[in-house]
């Protein structure tokens, strides 16, 4: 999940609709943008709650994606973000 995070290859919005599963690219919770990792991560209004939290465990570190997506130190607190999501939820293991 880490590397398709990083490099934008993860079952969001826009990487669906660059590879033809999906006709729209706009965010399906907030129906508001594009949804792309950044917007998932650090905009979706729809995790207003998760990343409140994420921002309490981590501080300031929390606004930063790239901290996010490359230090070791955050990435069970961004990972329980994913989980609180629950945006992932129904994709099996092999994804």
């Amino acid at each position: 999940m880490l590397v398709q995070l990083r490099i934008g290859h993860v079952p969001l919005q826009k990487h669906l609709h660059r590879v033809g599963c999906m006709s729209s690219l706009t965010c399906t919770m907030c129906q508001s943008v594009e949804e792309t990792v950044h917007h998932y991560i650090m905009k979706c209004s729809a995790h207003v709650a998760q990343r409140k939290q994420v921002e309490e465990w981590l501080g300031r570190v929390a606004r930063s994606l790239s901290i996010l997506l490359a230090n070791p130190n955050v990435f069970k607190h961004l990972f329980r973000f994913i989980n609180n999501t629950g945006q992932f939820q129904n994709l099996s293991q092999e994804e």
